[in-house]
């Protein structure tokens, strides 16, 4: 790749990127700069290697597939049980399977390892014994085949774009006794063949050498006020209004992954958004590796991700709260300074929609009269045809109980109101509401829980779907005793528990900190003989 030398210049994200998004229109290219494609940039990375590989005499091949080479057979690490050396990229790539900021260089090999975590924070360190065939790398979250960037829980990737030739992960915040795993990737094609060999490692204390994959600098939690325009800025705008983050200065270089987040408030008027950023550096042919973005609603529910083909959001909500997150790779050249991100209505803007159902509440109450009372209002209605609510025993399959008209019709909100007087028996029920657009199509839905026991309602909650808490609703025989709550996701992990005495019919519970997703919620109180277990649903 061409570096030009002692040149500053300033570049939005989609030029800088190498493939395609809006530039700005304004900002001169020198001369002696080449914006390479990306297949520019992967035959010269092959080429390179190859080059590589003939110094050192290397050129591996793979004799058979890896026992490793899929995620279900990942190799276990221990936790400071020193280097697993000699290790190899023989493997395949499952169906499916993401390789995450990897994914621009087509099919290629991964092999998959795992740890437990035993602290808060641990370093991965992953080392190439094959000279000058790069690596790329992934840290996951998740308990299942990672399949997409964006629902897989990626911590971190290092990409196989020209080095480094040492990955060192510094990870925090992790869950001890929960299983992470590595992906390790390899462009197969290079000057490796089909194999490479590298040494990995899991330990608690840094083990030496440069970190490239920094901490996130903050989380979604504490996102950091973004900035926003109502048009596509200058860069001189850019620069003398956003908050800049310094790289050099903070130990930011080459192939040094940066993690952030910015929160903005959208436009009034329109609902598609462009995520930019200027970096300054002396690079030449593109100042990031790779980029990807994921856009959460302001309670850090997951609504969206991308990469640096599609650097823009459509059909958001006008006037909303959006929290973004950036990841990037700083390309494989020198001299980084100051990155500016920020976001932006494009230059072709998209008018807002009005959301078919804005509701105020949907509750369900057992009654003295041992029926279940389900109301609800809204504050608008544009094009509903009618309402359905619906009973589950199990909160899969649901029994319709009544299909009732939308009585708005566009002119503003109403109450609507049913009583569910089917003898119950001991035991916990949804009850679900769905909204009917004139089309026929399902808008909305949402569900609440009651739970019975000898006649009487134990334990409610609401709401359910929950943003960033839900509230415990106690019945009168559930009341001050010792209660124990217990949280698991959807992988039967444990992510909350808390005990109390329920001196009041209500019990707010903060769950801001969870990811959106499926829970199962286990309350222990003296007022039931068995652990009332309910589904709570985080937006």
């Amino acid at each position: 790749m061409l570096k030009t030398k002692n040149i500053r210049s300033y570049f939005s994200i989609g030029f800088l990127l190498l493939i395609g998004s809006n530039a700005f229109a304004q900002i001169p290219i020198p001369q002696t700069m080449k914006v390479m494609s990306q297949n520019e940039l992967q035959q010269s990375l092959i080429v390179s290697d190859q080059v590589d590989s003939l110094r050192t005499g290397k050129v591996m091949a793979c004799a058979g597939n890896a026992a490793n080479d899929n995620w279900a057979n990942a190799t276990a690490l221990v936790v400071n049980g020193g280097m697993l050396n000699g290790q190899t990229t023989c493997g395949t790539v499952e169906a499916g399977e993401t390789t995450n900021c990897n994914s621009v260089f087509g099919v290629g090999t991964t092999v998959w390892y795992k740890f437990v975590a035993t602290a808060t924070t641990h370093y991965v360190q992953i080392v190439y014994a094959t000279g000058g065939c790069f690596f790329g790398s992934s840290v996951y979250a998740g308990a299942t085949l990672p399949t997409t960037a964006c629902t897989s829980n990626p911590i971190s990737c290092q990409s196989a774009s020209g080095g480094p030739a040492a990955h060192l992960y510094q990870l925090t915040n992790l869950t001890i006794a929960n299983t992470y795993y590595i992906q390790v990737y390899y462009p197969a094609g290079g000057g490796c063949g089909t194999n490479g060999t590298f040494n990995i490692q899991v330990t608690t204390a840094n083990p030496g050498g440069t970190i490239t994959n920094k901490p996130e600098i903050n989380s979604c939690a504490t996102a950091q006020p973004g900035c926003f325009f109502g048009s596509p800025p200058t860069v001189n705008t850019v620069t003398s209004t956003c908050t800049s983050y310094p790289l050099a200065a903070a130990g930011y270089s080459a192939n040094v992954v940066m993690t952030l987040y910015q929160q903005f408030t959208s436009s009034a008027s329109w609902s598609n958004f462009s995520w930019q950023a200027i970096i300054t550096s002396n690079c030449g042919g593109g100042n990031v590796a790779y980029l990807n973005w994921t856009l959460y609603n302001c309670s850090c529910g997951l609504l969206a991700c991308g990469d640096i083909s599609t650097l823009t959001g459509n059909g958001l909500a006008c006037g909303t709260c959006y929290i973004l997150k950036y990841q990037f790779e700083l390309a494989n050249c020198s001299s980084f300074t100051t990155v500016w991100p920020y976001q932006n209505v494009p230059n072709a803007p998209i008018a807002c929609t009005v959301l078919p159902l804005e509701l105020l509440f949907f509750t369900a109450n057992y009654s003295e009269e041992k029926f279940v009372d389900i109301n609800w209002e809204t504050a608008s209605e544009k094009d509903l045809r009618e309402f359905i609510v619906e009973r589950s025993v199990d909160g899969g399959n649901h029994v319709q109980l009544v299909k009732t008209a939308a009585i708005a019709k566009n002119t503003g909100g109403a109450k609507y109101a049913y009583q569910d007087k089917t003898k119950l028996e001991n035991g916990t029920y949804y009850y679900r509401l769905t909204a009917i657009e004139n089309n026929g199509k399902d808008h909305f839905s949402k569900t609440v829980a009651v739970s019975i026991e000898d006649g009487k309602e134990i334990i409610r909650f609401a709401p359910n779907p929950a943003q960033n808490n839900f509230d415990i609703i106690f019945g009168s025989n559930s009341m001050n005793l010792d209660t124990k709550m217990e949280v698991y996701n959807s992988f039967g992990q444990k992510v909350k528990e808390e005990s109390f005495i329920s001196s009041d019919h209500l019990k707010s519970v903060d769950i801001s900190e969870l990811p959106s997703g499926l829970y199962f919620v286990n309350i222990t109180t003296p007022a039931s003989s068995n652990i009332i277990k309910q589904t709570l649903i985080k937006e």
